[in-house]
């Protein structure tokens, strides 16, 4: 696994200068984003097995990740990427009880994979998935930034019941993936309104399978975790591509 433990300056550093040295530019452009929105709506992501299980206790470990092939421009291309990466164990991540994807700060095109898991050997199972995605060719690590596994506690800056939040955290990313796919136009303008408005089209939500096949109870407190305040940026970042702290 990727050592962590150098100081920040060396880490921001080398992650600078590994954002110069890549040929990837920057800024994405109109034609980039309209790549990305074929690439969803023709997407069909099988997250079928995907059985989110996280508890407070869990460790957490972290990869920054870069998608290899031809469609690798922008943020929203690595997203879809990973996507269909994930799908090829039908959501399921080898010892992890479940995991988010988020933006990268170490690189505008990367993606950001947080996993849950319940200790070091299971750790290891997770390297190891890691690994023979990287030997396949299918991803690149973002070097140096990697997180050990570790125990934290997310409500310290985030607020309210951890097993609650963790909950949130592991089901964003399956709705969020699955409502882009259905319309990836629409599912930015739901996120954009959200905050811009402060609301959205909860029914946009029902293009998830992961969502409806919850009971009615569990996709209420689902969309009440969205309205945190300090929690719902989490899925509007991923969505729209942001990276604001909250």
């Amino acid at each position: 696994m990727t050592i962590t433990h150098y100081p920040r300056a060396i880490i921001t550093a080398l992650a600078f200068l590994f954002w110069i040295i890549l040929p990837l530019t920057a800024n994405a452009d109109n034609a980039d984003e309209m790549t990305a929105e074929k690439l969803f709506n023709s997407a069909r992501f099988d997250l079928s097995a995907y059985r989110p299980d996280p508890r407070p206790d869990d460790l957490y470990t972290v990869y920054h990740i870069i998608p290899s092939g031809p469609h690798n421009r922008d943020y929203h291309e690595s997203v879809y990427s990973l996507g269909t990466i994930l799908s090829r164990g039908k959501g399921s991540i080898p010892g992890s009880n479940g995991y988010y994807l988020s933006r990268s700060k170490y690189h505008p095109h990367a993606v950001r994979l947080t996993l849950f898991t319940r200790d070091d050997r299971s750790a290891k199972d997770i390297a190891d998935w890691i690994s023979g995605l990287e030997k396949d060719k299918l991803i690149t690590i973002v070097p140096y930034v990697s997180m050990k596994p570790e125990r934290v506690v997310f409500t310290k800056n985030y607020g309210g019941d951890e097993a609650e939040f963790r909950k949130f955290l592991t089901w964003y990313t399956p709705i969020a993936l699955e409502c882009m796919a259905s319309n990836f136009k629409d599912a930015q303008k739901v996120w954009s309104d959200l905050v811009k408005h402060g609301g959205t089209d909860i029914t946009f939500l029902e293009h998830s399978e992961f969502f409806i096949k919850h009971s009615y109870e569990e996709r209420c407190k689902f969309i009440e975790w969205m309205f945190n305040k300090k929690w719902g940026h989490m899925i509007i970042n991923f969505v729209l591509g942001h990276d604001e702290e909250q």
